[in-house]
């Protein structure tokens, strides 16, 4: 029921996008799921995005956060399925944001674009 990736793990992946992607890309943050339950931050959640915040070698101050609830048979995957949340540190806290696909026929899969205020 829950998932801890290795730190140094991260890292290398991280830095192995910044420096193939000529410093283009940057960590914004993380996703998961929670299956058999609402997309919506747990305590734990939470608690990983103030750390990832306060990591002064993230240097990212309002990590992103994208939580996917999973329903193991279910076929049909709705809107309140997938929810973006972004921390906000005057708040301390996750606040949820609005998300929009962006259509490009160009792409295989379409841009996921997150706005929180």
């Amino acid at each position: 029921m829950s998932f801890s990736p290795d730190p140094d793990a991260v890292r290398r992946a991280i830095d192995y996008v910044w420096e193939a992607g000529d410093q283009r890309y940057r960590y914004l943050g993380s996703w998961h799921t929670h299956p058999r339950g609402r997309a919506v931050p747990s305590g734990r959640d939470r608690a990983t995005a103030r750390e990832m915040a306060e990591a002064e070698d993230l240097l990212l101050p309002r990590p992103l956060i994208l939580i996917q609830s999973a329903w193991p048979g279910r076929r049909v995957i709705r809107d309140s399925d997938l929810r973006g949340y972004r921390w906000n540190p005057a708040e301390d806290d996750l606040v949820e944001g609005a998300l929009h696909t962006l259509a490009d026929s160009e792409r295989q899969w379409p841009l996921l674009e997150v706005r929180v205020e």
